[in-house]
């Protein structure tokens, strides 16, 4: 069987007439698809590649034969999977029917090819990229063909409507990165649909022009990296060619980031790294990330302090202009006249998400001055390809009603890696929790078609479709508010939690439904709620201090009491709460004494400064009487709680008081 040297070239040779390719593979090979597809697009072949080439609603098996009926060639990945692949089998039988001359072969592994194939030339396929740098993707795709669903176009990685606006940020991210230091990063916040990931597109496609490998760190592959074999990072930064790397949700990737920060400390030379991060807001972790290690606010420098991201139309003026240019995107793909321009002199519609929304609902015939209204017009809309979808599926009627739910559940969960995951996550829906398995199988092949990709299936995208989906879910079906996270995993609940939290913004039950769901089970959600705070503010820290005022709970609160940052925000009355409870469950005096440091620094956070000197002058007490007994053990908690006590007392105007104390703290520090 004649084969060519090991590695593929970065430019496939393939006949002159060729112009269609259909990529043949098993499911399991779909990363050698996915780099096969990427490299025959960069040299302007029409690539048909099933997991972004077949429309929402189509019927993929007569798609398949259709696609490789006009195909000019069909590009085959071969391995155990391949062999074992009746579809495969069906693809180059059909491929060999059109001639020779019109079949390519990859060899993915060593299975031998069958004899029907084994007259072929074949190349063994190694992948164009290094593994590590495969991490780095373009995550842009290309619109499925047919009538796309309504969610499809606005979400930022198809790029439908046309970059508009912030070309002095774009210019000013250029500049940034052309400057000197080997490596910096800042980090970009702004609400959901402000136009973050779209800006990050934009910034990639020309920094690649430019020369550079840019594009975003794949969370999974990278997530895996970070915990399995850290060392390797140091690999990451350094490559052959400058590399921006874009971290999108930053605040629920903390180790990731700090991962990279500490690696790149190392850095001292060779072609720049740049880091983006994207993130809602700075919240909490942003400050706990850079006070862990000193050097970190060193390393970024003046990077360190955050950059808003502003409206992108404050003013009608520039809203109509990004109105009209995403109506002219959308009505020819949906096959409907351009719509004029409503009032939209709302206040959410300074961002694009919302001028997007507001002109697809145009085109779709659906006006209204309320941005979240027109979004339960494009939801009702793409509820109709969930059942236009379970109909060609054959989803059994009785079941069809339930897709709602399944979806909003899909989205708590953030997405599922697989069908039969997805499966038992549709579970937790009471209609469903005593239907067959392979009922559910069925619910959740409806949205791996819909919504698959990479073999993953994803939330409804984008985040705020996603959080309104859930919102109306729970009016419509109230049974979900406390079985959603059930049997789920701490991924699971932290991306739900984080979901009903971000939907307070839009929906004021969501703060009624968070609180049910931690008073249903506060022990299993209470350290997810505090992540979820940390990483993205209110209110879902108050809610859960407030249900644990109304049902005490001292043991879990002197064990959330650590976890609980210091100074905060997003947990200032939480952090009075767990440290009041834990110190009625503490008895040990050091213990004690510790608790009642950190108490009087809770209450001094939320302006109860009576209640915060009392708290000290009991640690003071405590120390004191401690110190007494064991003077090198103690004799420096003993000085710390004095500087406290000066500063309470100093809070309170009684100045000579506080020096006094302030004096005794001094004295002690120096002994």
């Amino acid at each position: 069987m004649p084969t060519r040297a090991p590695g593929a070239p970065a430019e496939p040779q393939t006949p002159p007439a060729t112009r269609r390719i259909f990529v043949s593979y098993a499911r399991e090979d779909a990363q050698w698809a996915e780099e096969r597809t990427r490299v025959l697009r960069a040299i302007d072949h029409h690539v048909f590649f099933d997991q972004d080439s077949i429309r929402a609603g189509a019927a993929w098996p007569d798609v398949l034969r259709v696609e490789i009926d006009g195909s000019d060639l069909v590009w085959l990945g071969w391995s155990k999977y391949a062999a074992q692949s009746e579809w495969v089998r069906e693809e180059y039988t059909a491929a060999l029917a059109k001639g020779d001359g019109r079949l390519r072969i990859d060899l993915l592994d060593d299975t031998p090819l069958p004899e029907a194939l084994a007259h072929i030339q074949a190349e063994k396929w190694t992948f164009a990229r290094p593994a590590l740098d495969r991490l780095i993707r373009d995550l842009k795709r290309p619109l499925p063909g047919g009538t796309p669903q309504p969610t499809v176009l606005l979400r930022a990685e198809y790029t439908v409507v046309p970059f508009m606006g912030r070309a002095a940020l774009i210019d000013a991210l250029r500049a940034w990165c052309f400057s000197d230091p080997p490596f910096r990063a800042a980090l970009y916040t702004g609400p959901g649909g402000a136009g973050k990931t779209r800006l990050c597109f934009e910034l990639c496609e020309r920094l690649h022009a430019d020369g550079w490998d840019a594009g975003f760190l794949d969370r999974d592959a990278f997530g895996r990296l970070v915990a399995t074999e850290p060392e390797r990072i140091g690999d990451l930064l350094h490559p052959r060619l400058p590399r921006m790397m874009v971290l999108d949700y930053a605040e629920t990737r903390r180790e990731q980031v700090k991962a990279i920060f500490q690696t790149a400390l190392a850095k001292k030379s060779g072609p720049p790294i740049r880091v983006v991060l994207l993130a809602r807001s700075e919240g909490d972790w942003w400050g706990e990330l850079l006070r862990s290690d000193y050097e970190l606010q060193e390393l970024l420098g003046a990077d360190a302090t955050p950059h808003l991201l502003k409206p992108l139309a404050p003013e009608e003026t520039d809203r109509r202009r990004i109105f009209e240019a995403a109506a002219e995107a959308f009505a020819p793909l949906l096959h409907r006249p351009v719509p004029p321009a409503p009032n939209l002199a709302g206040r959410d519609f300074d961002r694009v998400l919302f001028l997007h929304v507001a002109a697809l609902a145009a085109v779709l015939g659906q006006t209204a001055p309320d941005p979240y209204a027109l979004i339960d017009f494009i939801l009702e809309h793409e509820e109709r390809y969930w059942q236009r979808k379970a109909e060609d599926l054959g989803v059994a009627p009785p079941l069809r009603p339930t897709l709602g739910a399944c979806a909003a559940l899909l989205t708590l969960a953030g997405g599922a890696p697989s069908r039969d995951a997805l499966a038992d996550v549709l579970a937790r829906n009471p209609d469903l929790a005593d239907a067959p398995r392979l009922q559910r199988k069925e619910l959740a092949r409806v949205f791996s078609v819909l919504y698959g990709t990479d073999g993953r299936i994803e939330a409804v995208q984008p985040d705020l479709l996603g959080e309104r989906l859930v919102a109306r879910t729970f009016l419509q079906e109230p049974s979900l508010t406390t079985c959603w996270f059930d049997d789920a995993a701490s991924d699971e609940m932290a991306n739900g939690l984080t979901v009903l939290n971000r939907a307070v913004a839009h929906t004021s039950e969501a703060a009624r439904w968070l609180a049910e769901a931690l008073r249903h089970d506060v022990e299993r959600l209470a350290p997810a709620a505090i992540a979820v705070a940390v990483e993205n503010g209110d209110p879902i820290g108050r809610i859960l201090a407030e249900c644990l005022e109304a049902r005490p709970h001292p043991e879990l609160s002197a064990r959330l009491e650590p976890e609980v940052p210091y100074p905060t925000v997003a947990l200032r009355e939480l952090a009075v709460v767990v440290t009041a409870q834990a110190l009625e469950a503490a008895t040990e005096e050091t213990k004690r004494a510790g608790l009642l440091n950190n108490f009087s620094v809770r209450l001094s956070a939320l302006g109860r400064r009576e209640q915060a000197l009392k708290a000290t002058e009991e640690a003071v007490d405590l120390y004191r009487r401690l110190a007494h007994q064991r003077p090198d053990a103690f004799l420096p908690d003993l000085a710390g709680s004095l500087n406290n006590l000066g500063i309470r007392l100093s809070d309170l105007g009684r100045r000579e008081q506080a020096l006094k104390a302030t004096e005794e703290a001094v004295d002690l520090y120096r002994r």
